[in-house]
């Protein structure tokens, strides 16, 4: 027991140490979520505040921009959403450009596997090709006539075949190294004297003779003696192989190929007449004379083997034309070759026909023929793509070119190979045939180098002479400077300059010869050698063209080649950029600043010096006076910068035209300075050129006084204003006071050389006081002048804002307004009266012409002018000419000046040689008014009235060039919301471009203009200007398009009303369902929208949501078409499609909503629909949906029969529920049938549906399920009565089966004074289902009815 109870109390401890264990790693694992937890709050809140103060940040940002949109008259709105809609698809453009960068790196990776796998795949197939290739090489014909070949060779040291086809019959004794009869004999009729030696040698080397020794005993002596000439030397000539006079092959060649017309190879001195073949030919054993039938059965023969050697390719239908070898190289050319030096080229046919192919080498031309040895591997029969490597050798034996090529016929046509065979020569050529030397300083020399390159294979030597001597060009004289010029007068500025920029120059020699050249040199083959050519000028050289020959002595047959050599010499290294220092036209005691650039042409350092000359001492300055010019660099010349400072004066004058530097008259100097360079015998001079002038200007008058003036009018003076200098001038009046006014363009201006121009100085005081100052004129020349002014300022009773009105320029039947105030300044009432004559009152309107106006107040006044023709024009000026006359003293009420009268001023005034004239255009019909209109002022104390002053109004009419179409833009009823666009013609009838601006519409009104304004074309120019109306709320708008350009303004009158959309929808409710449908099948039906507005009405239908999808992710209900226009007062019939793809429990159903722009309320519309995947099916109107088995597999999905056994689908059940009271419900049994397709053309008689699945009647019966041990519900079967029981089901109908509830039909059991409990009674029935479509073929349909009711027992 005590080892029990331990071992019960260590695993008690274990227990405990595991428990705590658990609850210590628990709590850990709490604390670490908690951490976790409060460390994601924070970063959580973090990141929540950090977004809203950018969102507030951005909030208020958007908010000061939708201030500063709105006030510059934008719509913020659409400026925003702009934005937003930017950012939208800029992300969406970096998602997309990421997502193909991403599929592109995944091809990538996908093509680099790809060709790792073919690479792979490549190696096992190309292993598997040697093996087969290999396994090849040992089978065919060629391997076999290979192995005899090694046989025939091993054994007899040659083959028994002729690669060349000209020996006729091949005798093995002859052509194998091998003992015969005649061995030992000293002689043989057979073999050759190298076959002789051959057979010796083979004898010599067996073992068994290594001791025999050559007895010279037994070598017989020549029977007659040889020159030394004959002995010593063999002509390579007589080594020639006798000529074959009918190769094999010719005749083929001669009735298929041209002949190739090569140049005949002659024959040297030496060369021996080589004997035909027909001497060789004994006598008795000639060909004998073929009789006629033999021969044309010889011309028959021929022409079968041709139709038997040349035959079409023709592969996959397609007949292979051209060349069925191609050579690589396709030339072979033997270059340089030496007499009896054998040389060796090879080339490769390539087989390009279609597939297999062969070839043969036809002879050579039989001059040739014995130079050349071709030798190759047959291949046999080459498919396409194979190659053959071909060897070929010449042995010249003539110091003649060869040009030919090497014949070969195909089993598809002849084709050959072009031979070259060349000498070696003489193939000179220079780099270039100029040398160029620009600009060599006198003193230096210039190197240039010609390369003489030797094509050839042949050395030569060369020599270099010159062909002609250079050209030469000579110097103008100067005049003797010691005649006597100091009398004469320069008369224009070109003697002037030439004079001094002659002065103290150097003058030239003749150019003399002084280019250098290699005088000879030798070239060896295929090399290159240097001619060197040296120019060094001693004296001034202007540019020539010297010309050398480079001759080849040795071999004369060369032609000479030629070298022109350019150059120029240039005179000193150190000289003027700028030789003529031009300081324009300069003001006495103005600093002008320039800069001398010396340059440096030598390769060495070169000091100069400048000095100022005594008269000039105050005048010129140079900085700095001293220092060193650089030589040449690699990047440029060497430079060297002086700044020269000039200040003229009028004293210099005297000292300049002493030294004849000067035209007094013109005011032009033109000095020449020195810069002094010691290191430099040649001096360097300068011409400091300048055309002095002053810089003052004169005033016709200095003293300005305008006297007494009104503090509401203003006094004028003209002022005259004279440049006087040789330079245009700029003037301006600054610093005015606010009284002070001066016109024309504010007081600026621009004055020519010596012209005069007319300035108008304007008096308005503003105070009733003593005024008096000084005008500041300031000149561009840092000028200025004073001049006094004085005047006295009245204050008047009444004061208008403004008393010079000036009108825009307005075409006939246009109209322009204007508003000023008048004010009274006094205590007391005033009465102001305007007087406006009548013919004036026709195009002209003031409101009001008599006011009253209160102390200290003022009233507002309009003026409006409106000509309504140019008779209204004349009228007013006849009437006011006739005015002014009655009513003398009085300010004159109009000047009329027409555009048609030609005013002519002429004015004379003394000026420079130089004119200017500027002619002004013709100016079209246009009018221009001055109104001046006499105001009177009374007060309540006195009894008559005075004037006060005059009111101003200019005035303009000219011809109206601008007309618009339509004259008025009226757009009717538009929709809230909605757009209306109307285009207005404008069309210029004027003859120049006008510019059209717009005055701005209201910023938040309906019209805009929606594309920019465009200058119209004179002539008849049209241009279109969209005017959209855009109605915010549903009024009547109104508003004016002003429209201005530089011939006048165009007025065009804005009209619209917006109105609000009315959508209706049939049926009222919105909700629309279908008839069953067929899993896979469509069902259809209809509704329709009613416009019942003016103006057509714009929809797109939209899901509201998607509550149960198809399996293929498309959505169950659709609306054809979803988005249209509906004219006003006509229905759009909406077409809505019901296609599911599975069954479900419950019915599909989507919400669809019809937007309407500016809608006042929302349109939506409810399709419901059911989806069987059996034909017939049974349905109750009091059934709960039940729940949807998201597993479930659709009845059409055939199973495997192995697992079929194991899946066993429950039987469909329907729950009819009743309550305590007597009830009668409904449980419907329908047949789905084909619905009609209106758009298809399938109507509703049809007999089956879609792909082929058959519709047919079905039946039912219903029956109440019967259990064992079930008494009690056999006991409540009482209280349910079904009908009918059984029936048929046509398809497309339903038939109701009427289930009734009783429960009062035991009454009569339960009397007295039992107590009665109230419970739940459930009773099952079956309906039985035959006939009908179904997925899988099943004999019949159970669906379980359950029925449950309360009842009292």
């Amino acid at each position: 027991m005590t080892d029990a109870s331990e071992l019960a109390l260590l695993v008690q401890k274990r227990l405990l140490e595991r428990q705590n264990d658990r609850h210590e790693g628990r709590m850990e694992a709490i604390l670490e979520l908690r951490a976790n937890s409060e460390k994601a709050y924070v970063e959580m809140c973090g990141k929540n505040e950090k977004r809203n103060a950018e969102a507030d940040a951005l909030a208020k940002v958007q908010a000061r921009e939708f201030a500063d949109l709105l006030a510059a008259g934008k719509n913020p709105y659409q400026v925003f959403r702009q934005r937003e809609i930017a950012a939208r698809a800029s992300a969406k453009v970096a998602a997309q450009e990421r997502k193909i960068k991403e599929a592109e790196m995944k091809i990538a990776q996908n093509m680099i596997a790809e060709a790792a796998r073919i690479q792979n795949q490549g190696e096992v197939e190309k292993k598997h090709l040697e093996y087969v290739e290999k396994y090849q090489k040992t089978l065919g014909r060629k391997a076999v006539e290979e192995k005899t070949r090694e046989y025939m060779v091993s054994r007899t040291g040659t083959e028994l075949v002729d690669p060349t086809g000209r020996t006729f019959r091949i005798d093995p004794s002859q052509v194998t190294t091998m003992k015969d009869y005649s061995f030992g004999l000293g002689k043989s009729h057979v073999k050759t004297r190298e076959q002789r030696e051959k057979v010796i040698d083979m004898i010599a080397s067996k073992p068994e003779h290594a001791q025999v020794q050559v007895n010279p005993r037994w070598i017989p002596k020549a029977k007659h003696k040889k020159t030394s000439t004959s002995t010593s030397t063999v002509s390579s000539e007589s080594l020639l192989l006798p000529l074959i006079s009918s190769p094999p092959g010719e005749e083929l060649q001669q009735l298929n190929m041209e002949n190739v017309a090569l140049p005949p190879i002659k024959a040297g001195n030496n060369q021996r007449d080589v004997p035909s073949r027909d001497e060789n030919i004994k006598k008795g054993f000639g060909v004998p004379k073929r009789s006629k039938l033999e021969e044309d059965m010889r011309q028959r023969a021929l022409v079968k083997q041709k139709e038997n050697l040349i035959e079409k390719q023709i592969v996959w239908r397609k007949e292979f034309t051209g060349l069925a070898f191609l050579a690589d190289p396709t030339l072979v050319w033997f270059k340089d070759f030496d007499l009896g030096k054998t040389q060796t080229l090879s080339f490769t046919l390539t087989n390009v026909s279609n597939t297999f192919n062969n070839f043969k080498l036809l002879p050579l031309p039989d001059d040739i023929r014995d130079f050349f040895d071709i030798k190759y591997d047959k291949p046999g029969r080459m498919s396409a793509g194979m190659t053959c490597r071909l060897f070929v050798s010449f042995c010249p034996r003539l110091n003649i070119d060869i040009e030919t090529q090497i014949p070969a016929v195909a089993k598809t046509g002849y084709f050959s190979i072009p031979l070259r065979c060349t000498t070696k020569r003489i193939v000179p050529e220079l780099s270039t045939t100029r040398i160029d030397y620009n600009n060599v300083v006198v003193g230096e020399s210039s190197k240039q180098t010609i390369t003489l390159r030797n094509e050839g294979a042949l050395a030569v030597s060369f020599r270099v002479v010159s062909s002609n001597s250079p050209l030469t060009c000579t110097q103008e004289a100067l005049n003797d400077k010691a005649e006597k010029t100091s009398a004469k007068v320069w008369e224009t500025e070109q003697e002037l300059l030439t004079f001094a920029t002659g002065f103290g120059q150097f003058q030239g020699d003749t150019n003399v010869e002084a280019i250098t050249a290699t005088t000879e040199g030798h070239v060896a083959a295929y090399d290159s050698c240097p001619i060197h050519f040296v120019f060094a000028p001693y004296k001034p050289m202007a540019p020539f063209i010297q010309t050398f020959q480079v001759t080849f002595d040795d071999t004369p047959e060369v032609t000479p080649l030629e070298i022109n050599v350019h150059a120029h010499a240039v005179e000193v290294s150190l000289y003027v950029e700028t030789p003529i220092m031009d300081f324009k036209c300069c003001v006495y005691d103005k600093l002008y600043r320039n800069k001398l650039v010396l340059r440096n042409r030598g390769k060495i350092p070169l000091k100069c010096q400048l000095k100022v000359p005594k008269y000039l001492h105050g005048v010129l300055e140079f900085l700095p006076t001293f220092g060193y010019v650089q030589g040449v660099s690699e990047k440029e010349i060497g430079r060297f910068e002086i700044q020269v400072k000039f200040r003229p004066t009028e004293a210099i004058w005297k000292k300049v035209l002493k030294h004849r530097f000067g035209i007094a008259d013109s005011g032009v100097v033109a000095i020449p300075l020195q810069v002094l360079v010691p290191d430099q015998v040649l001096p360097v001079f300068f011409v400091l050129r300048a055309q002095l002038t002053h810089g003052d200007l004169s005033f016709s008058s200095t003293n300005l006084a305008f006297g007494s003036c009104y503090t509401t009018q203003s006094a004028t003076s003209l002022l005259t204003i004279t440049n006087d200098s040789r330079l245009p001038q700029k003037f301006g009046f600054l610093r005015l006071p606010p009284e002070i006014r001066v016109e024309p363009n504010d007081g600026f201006g621009l004055l020519l050389p010596f012209q005069s121009t007319e300035v108008t100085v304007i008096y308005s005081p503003i105070s009733a006081t003593l005024f008096k100052t000084s005008l500041n004129c300031s000149t561009s020349m840092n000028r200025s002048y004073q001049l006094p002014c004085t005047g006295q300022g009245i204050l008047p009773a009444l004061r208008f804002s403004e008393t010079v009105v000036t009108m825009g320029a307005i075409p006939i039947e246009q109209f322009v307004t204007h508003c000023i105030t008048c004010s009274n300044t006094t205590a007391i009432d005033q009465t102001l009266e305007i007087e406006l004559p009548p013919q004036v009152a026709k195009v002209l309107r003031i409101r009001p012409l008599v006011a009253c106006v209160v102390g200290y107040g003022s009233i507002r006044i309009e003026i409006e002018f409106r000509p309504t023709s140019w008779v209204d024009m004349d009228e007013a000026n006849t009437q006011l000419l006739h005015y002014n006359k009655s009513r003398i003293g009085i300010l004159p009420a109009l000047q009329l000046d027409n555009s048609h009268d030609e005013v002519t001023k002429t004015r004379r005034r003394k000026q420079s040689t130089l004119s200017w004239q500027h002619s002004l255009s013709e100016e079209p019909q246009s009018a221009h008014a001055k109104f001046d209109l006499v105001c009177f002022a009374q007060d309540g104390n006195s009894k008559g009235r005075s004037a006060l002053h005059s009111l101003r109004i200019n005035v303009s009419v000219i011809k109206r060039e601008l007309f618009v179409k339509p004259e008025k833009l009226v757009f009717g009823q538009v929709a809230v919301g909605q757009s209306s666009v109307i285009k207005l013609l404008v069309t210029n009838q004027g003859p120049d471009d006008l510019e059209l601006h717009m005055l701005g519409l209201h910023c938040l009104g309906p019209f805009s203009v929606i594309n920019a304004l465009r200058s119209v074309p004179g002539d008849g120019g049209t241009t279109n200007l969209y005017v959209e109306f855009t109605p915010s709320a549903a009024f009547i708008y109104q508003q004016d398009l002003n429209i201005q350009t530089t011939r006048g303004d165009i007025r065009v009158p804005l009209e619209g009303e917006g109105v609000s959309p009315v959508l209706r929808i049939t049926p009222a409710d919105g909700t629309i369902s279908f008839k069953p449908v067929l899993a896979r099948e469509r069902g259809f039906t209809e509704f329709s929208l009613l416009n019942s507005s003016q103006f057509p009405l714009k929809f797109i239908i939209k899901a509201l949501e998607h509550m149960h999808p198809n399996y293929n992710h498309i959505n169950v209900f659709s609306c054809i078409p979803s988005e249209a226009i509906i004219p006003p007062g006509e229905t759009q019939v909406i077409r809505a499609v019901f296609s599911p793809d599975h069954e479900r429990p419950m019915e599909y159903r989507t919400d669809f909503r019809i937007d309407v722009p500016n809608q006042t309320e929302d349109h939506v519309i409810s399709l419901r629909g059911r989806c069987w995947e059996c034909q017939t099916y049974v349905i109750s109107d009091d059934t709960t949906p039940s729940a949807e088995d998201i597993y479930e597999l659709p009845m059409h999905v055939s199973l495997p029969s192995s697992i079929m056994e194991f899946i066993k689908k429950p039987p469909r059940i329907l729950q009819v529920v009743f309550d305590t009271e007597a009830e009668t419900k409904h449980v419907i049994v329908g047949s789905i049938g084909p619905q009609e397709d209106k758009e298809h053309g399938h109507g509703s008689n049809s007999s089956g549906f879609s792909d082929g699945k058959a519709s047919s009647p079905a039946s039912f019966e219903i029956v109440f399920e019967i259990l064992s041990g079930m008494n009690m519900m056999e006991k409540h079967r009482k209280y349910f009565s079904i009908e009918p029981m059984k029936g048929n089901v046509s398809p497309g109908h339903e038939v109701n089966v009427a289930v009734h509830f009783n429960p009062k039909i035991d009454d009569h059991d339960n009397a007295g004074s039992q107590l009665r409990i109230l419970h739940w009674i459930r009773i099952t029935a079956k309906i039985v289902i035959k006939g009908g479509y179904t997925p899988v073929l099943i004999p019949e349909q159970v669906v379980q009815v359950v029925l449950k009711a309360r009842v009292l027992t």
